[in-house]
């Protein structure tokens, strides 16, 4: 059973990026966090693609699936909870090009580049969703009844995730990362400050 969470899109269109810097900096702040292993074979990348032509220049896509275990139930209907973020990563009509920073030349590209995040939460339940009759009637008290706070929990943790990777990847393209509005204090009334 999946409870989709959160879906956001950060992209650049015709900005200059450095893609291995990109790619590098989101990997280690997955691996920081938690969400995926240090070890280049047990990492998430589950699809890799890239054509490379003179006129369009390089396009890629890049799919990883890092998950966290975040708890287990001890009823026996259901061995574990994961929060499991989608991260799409797609390059279009990259063009390598070259800057000076710093005194340095650099070569970076030049292009539309965006990356997709989608979070959920995932719970392995078995058959306990599927059969008719009395089983379902539990299963439907179990979820919605003993462990709501429970999955209420997981969701801020999760939602909590999704933010901070969204204020991560802003901050790597260098743009402005979402704050929740404050409101102003209005008398219930309508009496402005003037009037006192």
């Amino acid at each position: 059973m999946d409870i989709h969470l959160a879906f956001f899109k950060v992209k650049g269109v015709g900005e200059v990026y450095d893609c291995r810097r990109v790619y590098k900096d989101l990997r280690h702040w997955l691996v920081k966090e938690g969400n995926a292993s240090a070890e280049a074979k047990d990492f998430p990348e589950i699809y890799f693609w890239q054509e490379d032509t003179v006129k369009q220049g390089k396009t890629f896509w890049i799919w990883w699936r890092p998950f966290k275990k975040v708890g287990v139930f001890q009823a026996g209907m259901t061995k574990y909870v994961k929060r499991i973020m989608k991260i799409n990563i797609h390059g279009l009509k990259l063009k390598d090009t070259e800057i000076m920073h710093q005194g340095k030349k650099l070569t970076v590209q030049k292009g539309t580049f965006e990356i997709y995040v989608h979070e959920m939460l995932h719970f392995e339940m078995g058959d306990w969703e599927k059969t008719p009759g009395f089983k379902q009637q539990m299963f439907e008290l179990f979820w919605k009844r003993i462990y709501a706070k429970n999955i209420a929990g997981f969701k801020k943790e999760a939602l909590n995730d999704a933010y901070k990777i969204q204020a991560h990847l802003k901050n790597i393209f260098n743009m402005e990362s979402w704050a929740p509005p404050v409101e102003p204090f209005f008398d219930q009334f309508g009496i402005t400050n003037s009037e006192f």
